[in-house]
């Protein structure tokens, strides 16, 4: 019996072991178009931060990053404060971001957009190459950000890619990532990020997949040697790879109506020395409006106190947010209001954010405090007088009238005094707060991918 027994936990042993090898081999990455810094960005990110918590994965590459000019304030640093397991990371910058249309006078900050990677592993190297030049096309230059990781004795090759809207372009930004991939090999590399991949022009991923161009899609590139399978390079689509719903893994909402319609968004693996296990996609806006609609109605109501208290200090400011709120939405006191696109307002102009909205609300700011402070004192008063606490009534001096009538009526007065102000001075912007746009709860308009790799050999 005892021989059986060994034998069983020798078994056992071994099988954990094997089953522990295999998950410690097991990369997760993801892709996610961040979306720049559309729609209360400092609510947003938390909603982000919540996601890639739940996702956990291991190397997460990101599109249309934002960052300052002199680059002190990054999206990926904020979130790195969020995600302190994500001590690794990299930003390039792209293009600068055109607000020539937004005036002379437009409200400064996230300048530069680009290409991000988050990562818990160490970095061992990362570079960038040219994908595309802006043009005619195209107006945004294309690039491919790679970096190398190291992870469980393994090297891992991620690389960011975010693909043109022009088909044209796009081709040759498949292309270059072709004859860079051909370079320096396809062994446990990753290609993640948004393609612009729609359901009728899927040629210029699938050539990046295959190597080579198919004859009824992008024009045959000039100059061009296809490599393949046959000299060890190839990538599986992972949502194909490990899905069986192979039609869907729409990732694109194209807000919010008509809600998901394509697939720009993949992770391409490796067929050397990676395999993909599981794809899954987070982000769907439903999580955001149930449990973020008053986090973003909170930043909404600080961006309006910012910009009176910059209205206030002598801002001239004829464009106030930091994005075009659309079709749907004008931009005043630097958040994106319902009524359609016409009513934009300079500064100046904007009643909801005023000086004198500022000068109400530091008076209830200052109000409350001592508002507050005088309640709890009186209420000390109450109970040292109704405990006969003479040496508590002494301590803080409380006059000997103070009662429970005269509590109420204070807390009704300071009542009436609060909501006087906020229903006559602060309606329009409270009004300004609550009208938000249908694409304001949509907190992306991507989705994010997430797939488990194994790492086949060493």
């Amino acid at each position: 019996m005892n021989t059986v027994r060994i034998s069983l936990l020798c078994i056992t042993g071994f099988l954990a072991a094997i089953n522990t090898g295999v998950s410690a081999k097991t990369l997760v990455v993801a892709t996610y178009n961040l979306w720049n810094v559309m729609f209360q960005w400092d609510s947003r990110k938390h909603y982000i931060a919540d996601m890639i918590r739940q996702a956990n994965p291991d190397i997460i590459g990101f599109q249309e990053v934002r960052a300052d000019a002199d680059g002190k304030r990054n999206q990926l640093k904020q979130l790195q404060s969020l995600l302190p397991q994500y001590q690794h990371h990299v930003f390039h910058s792209t293009k600068p971001v055109d607000k020539s249309k937004f005036g002379k006078n437009a409200i400064k900050g996230w300048e530069q957009e680009g290409l991000g990677i988050l990562s818990k592993h160490a970095i061992v190297m990362s570079h960038h190459i040219p994908l595309s030049k802006a043009g005619a096309s195209d107006p945004s230059p294309r690039e491919l950000l790679h970096i190398q990781v190291e992870y469980e004795e393994h090297e891992i090759f991620f690389m960011v890619v975010h693909f043109s809207t022009s088909r044209k372009v796009q081709c040759q930004n498949a292309m270059r990532v072709i004859n860079f991939i051909s370079s320096t090999g396809a062994d446990r590399t990753v290609i993640a990020g948004d393609f612009n991949t729609y359901s009728d022009y899927t040629w210029p991923v699938e050539a990046v997949q295959n190597g080579f161009f198919l004859p009824n899609g992008c024009p045959k590139p000039v100059g061009f040697e296809p490599v393949g399978a046959e000299q060890g390079y190839g990538f599986d689509d992972s949502w194909i790879q490990t899905s069986l719903d192979r039609d869907g893994g729409l990732t694109f909402s194209n807000m919010p109506s008509p809600g998901l319609v394509n697939r720009p968004d993949r992770v391409l693996v490796s067929r050397v020395g990676l395999e993909p296990v599981k794809t899954k996609l987070h982000g769907h806006g439903d999580a955001y409006r149930s449990g973020y609609s008053f986090s973003n109605y909170v930043s909404r109501f600080k961006t309006i106190s910012r910009m009176a208290g910059r209205q206030w200090s002598g801002d001239k400011l004829n464009y106030t947010c930091h994005l075009d709120c659309g079709p749907h939405g004008s931009c005043r006191c630097g958040v994106c209001s319902g009524g359609g696109n016409a009513l934009n307002c300079d500064l100046a102009y904007c009643t909801e954010c005023s000086a004198a909205v500022y000068n109400i609300i530091l008076f209830l700011y200052y109000f409350l405090i001592i508002y507050v402070i005088a309640a709890v004192y009186i209420t000390f008063c109450i109970y040292a007088k109704h405990t006969q606490m003479r040496a508590l009534r002494k301590l803080i001096i409380c006059p000997r009238w103070f009662g429970l009538g005269h509590f109420t009526a204070y807390l009704l007065v300071g009542f009436m005094v609060i909501f006087t102000l906020v229903k006559g001075g602060l309606s329009d912007m409270i009004a300004l707060t609550l009208n938000r746009i249908p694409e304001e709860m949509f907190p992306s308009d991507h989705l994010m991918v997430v797939s488990e790799i194994k790492v086949t050999y060493h």
